[in-house]
């Protein structure tokens, strides 16, 4: 708190300032839609993409490499205030080449010059009357505007090239979050390409004038569980020796260097305890209907987030579904040995393995195309013709523990009247409806239950 390299600068935007903002954004947006500029690297203020897409394009790298036995690294950098670093004059230069010139790129001009910051701290003073202290005024030379409509979508395009150097691995941003995928037959090539990816990298922040936070930034040796691979390999980010981590905390979902999830499914477990510990706490004088309402807020969205990254069947998700059932419990009151399959069903509640499937298939339909891609680059893909997925292709049984295997499978499990369906809403309420009624305690109960072949 008392670190000033905390605080950032908030503006001050005024309603007409915005107004005129979303109209310029509309049309930068259409422009670049027409022009198809946005980097496909860019996962962040970007419509139709979130966080578990661009942690699944992370992790799916990872597992094909891992998958053709090969060596990985993951490296993820972290920038130091990228958002107030923007220099103004790179920025618009980079406008123009997009071709955002003329009157577009002078109303920016105007746009991001000429602001003023100052720097107010409130304080209580001798007497206990409330005071503040403020700072001469100072212009402001760089960024953009936080806390305005167009400033997101600015940093975006101030990076849009960054993708561009680098040669031989994965890229993956999320605003200023960057991460790289590298892979290499062996562990030799594999600390040469890193060095090389990540100098490029580093020439790039130079060249924009942007800092690395070289504290935060954090490289995982990725391997397969019990294979003989070397630990002691030497990652260099320029001239610094960085030391690997066994564990990365990505957009929410801690990645571990075997990729088992082990350290995010243990943070969930640490969570739902507590959520089960205030479950219990209300439960002394509250109805079940309340107990719901706080499990749908302190529980469930643990449960979602990321699941169908994570939350494929293990000993440790079977663990998460008992704690879940205990957490049914609470809310009707039963007791410890009670069944819990006439509460999930007659009150509607997904199981865990049920919030499984249904987030994976969400993802799978979501993203057909990618799923299915060698048939969609041959010929315009018609569901009523092609509706199930090629199973891809797979070296290792660490493959089918992960999103790109197991979603095909559940996929082509449904019923053929759902696969049809290509309204992305109507598809998830007809699985909603489908996992309600068989409320499933496993992947094989759904499974064995040939629902593919019946008429959902």
């Amino acid at each position: 708190a008392y670190d000033c390299n905390n605080y950032r600068p908030i503006s001050l935007v005024s309603t007409f300032s915005k107004v005129y903002e979303r109209i310029y954004l509309n049309r930068l947006m259409s422009f670049m839609a027409r022009n198809n500029i946005q980097s496909p690297s860019q996962f962040g203020f970007t419509r139709g993409k979130s966080t578990i897409d661009a942690v699944n394009s992370v992790v799916s790298s990872i597992v094909s490499a891992l998958d053709s036995r090969n060596p990985t690294a993951g490296m993820f950098f972290d920038l130091t205030k990228a958002f107030d670093l923007i220099d103004h004059g790179i920025l618009l230069y980079k406008l123009d080449c997009l071709g955002i010139r003329g009157a577009g790129n002078s109303w920016l001009s105007s746009f991001l010059c000429g602001r003023n910051q100052v720097v107010q701290i409130p304080y209580i003073d001798e007497y206990g009357c409330a005071k503040g202290a403020r700072s001469s005024s100072v212009i402001v030379t760089k960024g953009v505007p936080q806390g305005s409509v167009l400033g997101p979508m600015l940093f975006l395009l101030f990076i849009n090239d960054l993708p561009s150097v680098i040669s031989d691995a994965k890229t993956c941003l999320f605003a200023d979050d960057t991460s790289l995928v590298v892979s290499a037959q062996n562990n030799i090539d594999l600390e040469f390409r890193s060095f090389e990816e990540s100098n490029s990298l580093l020439h790039w922040f130079e060249q924009n004038r942007l800092i690395l936070n070289s504290e935060k930034t954090q490289i995982v040796h990725f391997k397969i569980k019990n294979n003989k691979q070397e630990d002691n390999l030497k990652f260099l980010i320029g001239d610094d020796e960085v030391e690997t981590c066994s564990v990365v905390k990505f957009l929410g979902i801690y990645l571990d260097n075997n990729l088992n999830f082990h350290s995010h499914i243990d943070v969930v477990i640490r969570k739902m305890s507590s959520g089960i510990f205030v479950l219990r706490s209300l439960s002394k004088f509250s109805d079940s209907r309340v107990l719901l309402t706080a499990y749908y807020g302190l529980i469930y969205p643990m449960l979602t987030y990321g699941i169908e990254i994570w939350g494929h069947e293990t000993v440790r998700t079977i663990q998460i579904f008992k704690m879940q059932k205990r957490a049914i419990r609470t809310i009707y009151h039963k007791p410890y040995r009670h069944s819990c399959k006439s509460l999930f069903k007659d009150n509607r509640i997904l199981t865990f393995p049920s919030i499984y499937m249904l987030s994976t298939l969400l993802f799978v339909r979501k993203n057909f195309f990618h799923f299915n891609k060698e048939t969609s680059l041959r010929h315009q893909y018609n569901l009523r013709k092609n509706n199930n997925i090629r199973i891809p292709a797979h070296n290792t049984s660490f493959f089918k523990n992960h999103l790109l295997y197991n979603g095909v499978q559940l996929y082509n499990s449904l019923p053929a009247n759902i696969k049809f369906e290509q309204d992305l809403k109507r598809f998830g309420g007809l699985v909603m409806r489908l996992l309600l009624s068989g409320c499933y305690y496993s992947i094989r109960d759904f499974m064995d239950s040939k629902v593919g072949t019946q008429h959902a």
